[in-house]
């Protein structure tokens, strides 16, 4: 027995009970997720993994959403969506509507500064990234399709308007902001459709800054409270914006109007980043 067991808890937490067993040649449980052995791959890959210069620390996320997505009954998952669309008549115009932004650099390159156009366009000059990474056309299938696809459209747009920037402090805070939000005006059945995904990676990742990175932990702790925080003061949920409409309102205004206080200062939270790494961050680059 390794020294560090704890008999005494141990037998006090497993209340002496045996599990069930089967004539099943297989694993086999209640549960269809733990049932899935792509799933429990993809989680445990990504929860119990370091990460390295070789590849981007979000290298393993759309495995786990796949493996997630293909434990969905996308059948019961659509029937939540049109019971909720009959509950809520705004829910029901969006999804009728089916708005797509089109973020482009030149739409925004003129913002006067402190919009929030001026933000964007800063971002998108000094990180290279594709803000509309999360869709690129492809068609609409449902309601259920869009609602997905839609919901994440604008997630680094999100990132800057809340000040929770894309670090892991700024991570963690912006996912329970949006899961407080859209937890309290959505029905569970709804709100668990990409609450899954996202919140199973949260608390994969979780688990690996336990298990590796323990100096981020108090700090992702303070980044959900953060979220939750400024969740429960916001006056207009996300989902519904069209962000197109505040490119020329300065940020201050923007962030009044949705009611999003105590944003963080740009760049305070940077340094987290360099919690989670093993090695020199230009270390093997070209």
């Amino acid at each position: 027995m390794n020294k560090l067991d704890n008999p005494t808890r141990d037998s006090y937490l497993m209340e002496n009970a045996r599990p069930l067993e089967t004539m099943s040649s297989i694993l086999i449980s209640s549960s269809k997720y733990l049932n899935s052995a792509r799933l429990r791959e993809a989680l445990a890959q990504e929860a119990l993994k370091r990460n390295g210069p070789d590849l981007p620390s979000t290298y393993c996320l759309p495995e786990l959403a796949q493996a997630i997505n293909a434990c969905e009954n996308y059948e019961e998952n659509l029937a939540a969506i049109k019971r909720e669309r009959a509950l809520k008549p705004e829910f029901a115009k969006w999804l009728d509507e089916r708005f797509f932004s089109n973020y482009t650099a030149d739409a925004i390159k003129d913002c006067g500064p402190g919009t929030l156009g001026a933000v964007v366009y800063k971002f998108m000059m000094t990180s290279g990234m594709d803000i509309g990474f999360q869709y690129q056309g492809e068609p609409v299938q449902d309601d259920l399709h869009y609602y997905q696809l839609r919901s994440s459209q604008s997630h680094d747009i999100e990132h800057l308007v809340t000040g929770f920037e894309p670090n892991p402090y700024g991570e963690n805070a912006l996912i329970f902001f949006k899961a407080y939000t859209e937890g309290k005006y959505f029905s569970p059945e709804v709100a668990a459709i990409n609450g899954r995904q996202i919140l199973t990676a949260t608390g994969a990742n979780i688990i690996k800054d336990c298990l590796h990175y323990p100096a981020i932990i108090p700090h992702l702790f303070e980044g959900m409270a953060h979220g939750i925080n400024m969740a429960k003061r916001a006056k207009k949920l996300f989902l519904y914006a069209k962000w197109e409409e505040y490119w020329d309102v300065q940020m201050a205004d923007v962030r009044e109007e949705f009611g999003l206080y105590d944003a963080p200062e740009h760049g305070a939270w940077d340094w987290t980043e360099a919690l989670r790494l093993d090695y020199e961050p230009n270390f093997g680059s070209k």
